[in-house]
């Protein structure tokens, strides 16, 4: 999941981890350990603790489990994106980019009259 994904592709690369194989119903007690939903959610979710107990107890499915991931791995990368946004919509990374190619320019355009100089070229 990179971080400039949208709340759509969070949502759609969530929903394509795989959960535990041995749960059939969401009713069913899970087996956390063995889940990829639940890996991420000891990074990204607080309340990790509770997501652990309501997969043991059947609590909460896998569907609703990973629903809560996708939304807390959109409040997570919410402020990557809309920076993001901001320097592709105003043009500063193109500007950043053009002033850094420009300073090299002249400092190369320097180092090669000092080269010329000291060869006898100049």
């Amino acid at each position: 999941i990179s971080l400039s994904a949208s709340p759509g592709e969070i949502k759609e690369k969530v929903r394509q981890m795989v959960t535990d194989p041995a749960r059939i119903r969401k009713d069913d007690p899970g087996h956390p350990e063995v889940c990829v939903v639940y890996k991420f959610h000891q990074v990204y979710t607080p309340e990790v603790a509770e997501v652990e107990s309501d997969c043991r107890g059947g609590k909460i499915g896998c569907v609703a489990c990973k629903r809560h991931l996708a939304e807390n791995l959109d409040k997570l990368l919410s402020p990557f994106r809309e920076r993001r946004a901001q320097w592709e919509e105003s043009g500063k990374v193109e500007k950043v980019l053009s002033e850094g190619a420009e300073r090299a320019r002249e400092v190369t355009r320097e180092t090669m009259e000092e080269v010329r100089e000291m060869m006898g070229l100049a």
